[in-house]
């Protein structure tokens, strides 16, 4: 396993995460009760994009 490969496979993870955090499949609005996980999971989400975004250029 590779760092790419690593990256992505927590992305995977954390997307769904957030996935299930959501009230309902049309991802507007999270559940009442998680809406810390829910904003954690979005943080989450956002660095590893940007983790994925540095390392594809680093490759370069």
């Amino acid at each position: 396993m590779n760092r790419m490969q690593l990256f992505k496979e927590m992305y995977e993870i954390s997307t769904h995460n957030l996935l299930c955090y959501f009230e309902d499949y049309l991802m507007q609005k999270p559940k009442g009760r998680y809406i810390k996980e829910w904003k954690r999971e979005q943080e989450k989400v956002k660095l590893i994009k940007e983790l994925i975004i540095e390392e594809k250029q680093r490759r370069k």
